[in-house]
């Protein structure tokens, strides 16, 4: 029995396709940091959301178990 290849929901970025880190911005003239987000793309799925995972095929034997 062969392995398949099927495309599934990337577990890192759960499907976003990008990975979100907290940075502190500081802005001219403001008195207190802001919390703010930065974005870049997953590097597990390189920003497609979904990743190729290796599968087994089903055979008719198993559905009847």
């Amino acid at each position: 029995m062969s392995a398949d290849y099927r495309l599934s929901t990337c577990s890192d970025c759960n499907g976003s396709g990008v990975i979100g880190r907290r940075v502190t911005v500081y802005e001219h003239g403001c008195g207190f940091p802001h919390d703010d987000t930065h974005e870049e793309p997953c590097p597990e799925c390189h920003g497609e959301g979904v990743v190729e995972v290796e599968a087994a095929p089903i055979e008719m034997e198993d559905l009847d178990r």
